[in-house]
């Protein structure tokens, strides 16, 4: 019975081994000290386009320099018309207009803003000019 209970023991040590193996200090798959493992690459940040034509599909990063900046959009969005109409010191507005309805929202820097399930980001507000994201609301 000595045997059984030394094979015991020992796979009870080695279990025991093996799951403290597996918390380690911190140091994860990725080797950073985060403790998260190894994660995907951040997304690469892309730079702002001056085209609006990009935006149509409702996911785009632009620079506006001009007011009012018509900017085009699919359909589905129930949006006829979209403009930013204003830039100030720390805000943007932008309008639209579609299916009977009108809509306007001022968004200043760093804040979001919807437009029948269209979303906007106010990323930038500088010289008169605004960096903005757009993507569908999820």
């Amino acid at each position: 019975m000595s045997t059984r209970r030394s094979v015991r023991a020992a796979l009870a040590g080695l279990g025991l081994a093996v799951a403290l193996a597996g918390c380690g200090s911190g140091a994860g798959a990725g080797g950073d000290g985060s403790g998260e493992g190894s994660k995907s690459p951040p997304a690469p940040v892309v730079s702002p386009t001056a085209d609006v034509a990009a935006c149509f599909e409702g996911r785009c990063r632009i620079r506006v320099t001009e007011q009012p900046t018509r900017i085009p959009v699919d359909a589905r969005f129930g949006v006829g018309s979209l403009e930013v109409t204003g830039i100030t010191a720390h805000s943007v507005a932008v309008q639209a207009s579609g299916n009977g309805q009108f809509m306007t929202s001022s968004v200043g820097e760093g804040g979001t803003g919807s437009l029948n399930g269209l979303v906007f980001r106010v990323e930038n507000v500088h010289d008169g000019q605004a960096v903005l994201d757009f993507f569908p609301q999820e």
